[in-house]
């Protein structure tokens, strides 16, 4: 295989980027169709936790 495609701008990239040239998207090996698959965001998924945990000891503090 000597590209894939982009999974946010569906756009052929070379198989070994790392990143897609047209949108800067991050981007994972190909799968068995030829799509890029996208790496898992763990920041965004560090940051949601954090909020939760901020919003639940908000919730305790206020009214309990």
């Amino acid at each position: 295989m000597t590209s894939k495609k982009c999974p946010e701008c569906f756009g052929y990239i070379p198989a070994e980027a790392v990143r897609c040239p047209a949108c800067g998207v991050k981007v994972g090996k190909a799968g068995a169709h030829g799509m890029a698959k996208k790496p898992i965001n763990w920041k965004a998924y560090l940051v949601c936790l954090l909020s939760w945990i901020v919003f639940v000891l908000y919730m305790w503090w206020a009214f309990f």
